[in-house]
Protein backbone atom coordinates (compact mmCIF):
# COMPACT_ATOMS: atom_id res chain seq x y z
CA UNK A 1 0.00 0.00 0.00
CA UNK A 2 1.49 3.32 -1.12
CA UNK A 3 0.24 5.31 1.86
CA UNK A 4 1.80 2.86 4.31
CA UNK A 5 5.03 2.93 2.30
CA UNK A 6 5.13 6.73 2.51
CA UNK A 7 4.53 6.69 6.25
CA UNK A 8 7.20 4.03 6.82
CA UNK A 9 9.67 6.32 5.05
CA UNK A 10 8.69 9.45 7.00
CA UNK A 11 6.62 11.00 4.21
CA UNK A 12 3.06 12.28 4.27
CA UNK A 13 2.11 11.08 0.79
CA UNK A 14 3.42 8.94 -2.04
CA UNK A 15 3.76 9.66 -5.74
CA UNK A 16 2.84 6.65 -7.86
CA UNK A 17 5.24 6.13 -10.74
CA UNK A 18 5.12 4.28 -14.03
CA UNK A 19 8.78 3.95 -14.91
CA UNK A 20 10.14 7.43 -14.21
CA UNK A 21 6.78 9.16 -14.84
CA UNK A 22 4.32 10.43 -12.22
CA UNK A 23 1.11 8.45 -12.68
CA UNK A 24 -0.83 9.77 -9.66
CA UNK A 25 -0.69 10.31 -5.92
CA UNK A 26 -1.56 7.71 -3.31
CA UNK A 27 -4.70 9.55 -2.17
CA UNK A 28 -4.40 12.86 -3.94
CA UNK A 29 -3.76 14.40 -7.35
CA UNK A 30 -0.36 15.99 -7.95
CA UNK A 31 -0.13 19.33 -9.77
CA UNK A 32 3.30 20.29 -11.07
CA UNK A 33 3.94 23.93 -12.04
CA UNK A 34 6.59 23.79 -14.73
CA UNK A 35 9.53 26.22 -14.97
CA UNK A 36 7.69 28.37 -17.56
CA UNK A 37 5.47 29.56 -14.69
CA UNK A 38 2.16 28.83 -16.41
CA UNK A 39 1.99 25.16 -17.46
CA UNK A 40 0.55 22.88 -14.79
CA UNK A 41 0.93 19.15 -15.41
CA UNK A 42 -1.46 16.68 -13.82
CA UNK A 43 -1.81 12.94 -14.42
CA UNK A 44 -4.23 11.82 -17.15
CA UNK A 45 -7.21 9.68 -16.20
CA UNK A 46 -6.91 7.86 -19.51
CA UNK A 47 -3.58 6.41 -18.34
CA UNK A 48 -4.75 5.32 -14.89
CA UNK A 49 -5.00 8.40 -12.67
CA UNK A 50 -8.08 8.59 -10.46
CA UNK A 51 -10.58 11.32 -11.34
CA UNK A 52 -10.01 14.33 -9.08
CA UNK A 53 -13.21 15.93 -7.89
CA UNK A 54 -11.13 18.71 -6.30
CA UNK A 55 -9.35 19.48 -9.56
CA UNK A 56 -12.70 19.52 -11.37
CA UNK A 57 -13.95 22.14 -8.90
CA UNK A 58 -10.99 24.51 -9.39
CA UNK A 59 -9.82 23.84 -12.97
CA UNK A 60 -11.68 26.77 -14.57
CA UNK A 61 -10.49 29.20 -11.89
CA UNK A 62 -6.89 28.10 -12.40
CA UNK A 63 -7.30 28.76 -16.12
CA UNK A 64 -8.76 32.19 -15.34
CA UNK A 65 -5.68 32.86 -13.17
CA UNK A 66 -3.44 32.28 -16.19
CA UNK A 67 -2.43 28.66 -15.67
CA UNK A 68 -2.52 26.19 -18.57
CA UNK A 69 -3.51 22.77 -17.26
CA UNK A 70 -2.14 19.84 -19.22
CA UNK A 71 -2.73 16.13 -18.71
CA UNK A 72 0.57 14.29 -19.00
CA UNK A 73 2.80 11.79 -17.27
CA UNK A 74 5.46 14.17 -15.99
CA UNK A 75 8.96 12.78 -15.57
CA UNK A 76 10.03 12.57 -11.94
CA UNK A 77 12.85 14.99 -12.86
CA UNK A 78 10.15 17.62 -13.60
CA UNK A 79 9.02 17.40 -9.97
CA UNK A 80 12.48 18.43 -8.81
CA UNK A 81 12.66 21.25 -11.38
CA UNK A 82 9.12 22.55 -10.74
CA UNK A 83 8.33 26.00 -9.41
CA UNK A 84 5.65 24.42 -7.23
CA UNK A 85 4.24 20.95 -6.56
CA UNK A 86 0.79 20.65 -5.01
CA UNK A 87 -1.36 17.75 -3.90
CA UNK A 88 -5.15 18.06 -4.21
CA UNK A 89 -7.71 15.85 -2.54
CA UNK A 90 -11.26 15.85 -1.24
CA UNK A 91 -10.02 15.31 2.29
CA UNK A 92 -6.66 17.07 2.02
CA UNK A 93 -7.80 20.16 0.15
CA UNK A 94 -4.72 21.86 -1.30
CA UNK A 95 -1.32 20.95 0.12
CA UNK A 96 2.05 22.27 -0.96
CA UNK A 97 4.82 19.70 -1.32
CA UNK A 98 8.05 20.78 0.34
CA UNK A 99 10.25 17.80 -0.49
CA UNK A 100 10.30 14.54 -2.41
CA UNK A 101 12.51 11.76 -1.09
CA UNK A 102 14.25 14.30 1.13
CA UNK A 103 15.07 16.71 -1.71
CA UNK A 104 13.49 20.18 -1.57
CA UNK A 105 11.14 21.08 -4.42
CA UNK A 106 9.97 24.47 -5.67
CA UNK A 107 8.65 26.81 -3.02
CA UNK A 108 6.61 29.19 -5.18
CA UNK A 109 3.26 30.43 -3.92
CA UNK A 110 1.33 31.56 -7.02
CA UNK A 111 -0.30 28.22 -7.87
CA UNK A 112 -0.88 27.38 -4.20
CA UNK A 113 -2.65 30.69 -3.58
CA UNK A 114 -4.75 30.39 -6.75
CA UNK A 115 -5.75 26.79 -5.98
CA UNK A 116 -6.54 27.55 -2.33
CA UNK A 117 -8.66 30.58 -3.24
CA UNK A 118 -10.47 28.66 -5.97
CA UNK A 119 -11.28 25.77 -3.64
CA UNK A 120 -12.53 28.13 -0.92
CA UNK A 121 -14.74 29.87 -3.49
CA UNK A 122 -16.06 26.53 -4.77
CA UNK A 123 -16.92 25.43 -1.24
CA UNK A 124 -18.75 28.71 -0.55
CA UNK A 125 -20.61 28.44 -3.85
CA UNK A 126 -21.69 24.92 -3.06
CA UNK A 127 -22.71 25.89 0.44
CA UNK A 128 -20.26 23.47 2.04
CA UNK A 129 -19.61 24.22 5.65
CA UNK A 130 -18.43 22.38 8.69
CA UNK A 131 -21.88 21.65 10.14
CA UNK A 132 -23.44 18.34 9.09
CA UNK A 133 -26.75 16.74 10.03
CA UNK A 134 -27.50 13.03 9.68
CA UNK A 135 -30.97 12.18 8.49
CA UNK A 136 -32.60 8.95 7.36
CA UNK A 137 -33.35 8.78 3.65
CA UNK A 138 -37.02 8.95 2.65
CA UNK A 139 -38.53 5.47 2.33
CA UNK A 140 -38.62 5.62 -1.46
CA UNK A 141 -34.84 6.12 -1.50
CA UNK A 142 -33.97 3.79 1.40
CA UNK A 143 -31.83 0.78 0.62
CA UNK A 144 -33.12 -2.68 1.59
Amino acid sequence: DATAYAQQHGADACLLLRGDRVLDGDRCTPLILMPDGSTVIHPPEALGAVHSVTLSLIEAALGDAGFKLKEALAPLAAVYEAIEVLLLGSGAGVRQVQSVEGQAVGSGQKLFQAATSALEAARRWQGLGSSVEANELPRRWALP
